[in-house]
């Protein structure tokens, strides 16, 4: 993995506080950053999917916000060849919910994620799923498994009542740094992802990239660039950027605040998005995540259309990546990784999440709190409670 700053108008000071803030938050100390933890989370999960397997050969994730996002974020982005997953929960959409249930196997398994035990959109997603697989199987009890930190709370109780399978995950990890947890790998585990090399990946990070990349981003607020557009060319690596957007989103913006991230998928995006990134108003900076290498490659040949093109596919995804960030302002940073697999996923889930705490203390907000999600939960829950 390679960070470097591709274009910016910053003096020379840029490299004293980089070099200030590596000394300051080079030696994080959180459960989330302790290799040993997440070595275990690695063994612990294979295990558990196993179990989940025996109970189901595809298996239903609900879950919302960070319960959900890195596991899909990896699926989508490895496409893996083992068992199936359906992630549902992280919306209140009958439509959604419908097309869901439709489109379950005859033997499948659900995985409830929820750190508090006590998310709303958790605990439908639960109770229509339930009900759904009553309808199925015998022994649908059996065949429902609840991942949180205690069984003191809504979907704690009901596991005990119903007698599910009970996966407690530490209190200690917020949901949006959870990935490389169970919470992230059991998931992964059961798609065929090897887990193993996703912690090797993790686990090789330089954090002093990550404390770059997090003072350049505020050097760039400090000059009125607020938004952050994320910037990807292989479209599989959506839902990792969407992952990406909680993780910043939800850790700094409060107080008044933060960097707003949002993101473009090109090709796609450069006939739509791209007219205003390169001639609207210049609010932002772009941060590109380039694959170096592909596992695959597709000849093109364009000589009968008039065109001197005798490449792969490839290459010319590249060379339109690197003629875009030419053209585009010089406000641009770009994280390199290899290739596309287990071990660079990896080092993407560690680099972003340890370079967001970073980012979020150089701003001076908590990175682990999200008071208006919050605020949002308690007016829903005393609607609800109304008479």
């Amino acid at each position: 993995m390679n960070f470097k700053a591709y274009k910016y108008n910053f003096d020379r000071s840029i490299e004293d506080k980089i070099e200030e803030n590596k000394e300051k938050y080079r030696n994080a100390d959180y459960l989330w950053t302790d290799f040993n933890f997440l070595r275990g989370e690695a063994h612990r999960a294979k295990g558990i999917a196993k179990e989940i397997e025996r109970a189901g050969k595809t298996l239903v994730v609900a879950g919302i916000g960070g319960s959900f996002l890195g596991a899909e974020a990896a699926i989508n982005a490895l496409n893996p060849k083992g068992n199936k997953i359906h992630f549902i929960g992280n919306s209140l959409s009958t439509r959604a919910a419908l097309q869901k249930l439709s489109d379950l196997d005859e033997d499948f398994a659900l995985l409830v994620i929820s750190k508090s035990g006590n998310t709303l959109e958790t605990i439908i997603a639960y109770t229509y799923m339930r009900e759904f697989m009553k309808n199925k199987f015998i022994d649908y009890n059996k065949r429902i498994f609840i991942m949180s930190q205690s069984l003191d709370s809504k979907l704690g109780r009901a596991c005990q009542k119903n007698g599910h399978n009970f996966i407690e995950i530490s209190s200690e990890v917020g949901g949006r740094y959870s990935v490389l947890t169970c919470v992230g790998l059991v998931p992964m585990a059961f798609a065929g992802i090897d887990v193993d090399k996703v912690i090797d990946g993790a686990l090789s990070v330089n954090v002093d990239h990550a404390i770059s990349y997090a003072t350049y981003r505020n050097k760039f607020y400090e000059k009125d660039l607020f938004v952050e557009i994320f910037t990807v060319y292989e479209p599989d690596l959506e839902y990792l950027l969407k992952w990406i957007l909680q993780l910043f989103a939800e850790s700094e913006g409060k107080e008044g605040k933060g960097i707003l991230p949002t993101y473009v998928i090109n090709s796609r995006d450069l006939h739509s998005l791209g007219q205003y990134i390169q001639s609207g108003r210049q609010m932002f900076f772009e941060t590109t995540i380039s694959p170096l290498n592909s596992n695959s490659n597709l000849e093109v040949s364009l000589e009968d259309y008039g065109l001197n093109l005798n490449m792969t596919l490839n290459e010319l995804n590249d060379l339109t990546r690197k003629a875009v960030m030419k053209s585009h302002s010089s406000n641009q940073l770009l994280l390199e990784i290899e290739k596309i697999d287990e071990f660079n996923l990896g080092c993407i889930f560690y680099f972003f999440e340890y370079a967001c705490q970073v980012s979020a203390k150089i701003l001076g907000v908590d990175p682990f709190n999200q008071p208006g999600v919050e605020e949002y939960k308690a007016i829903l829950r005393k609607k609800l409670y109304e008479k």
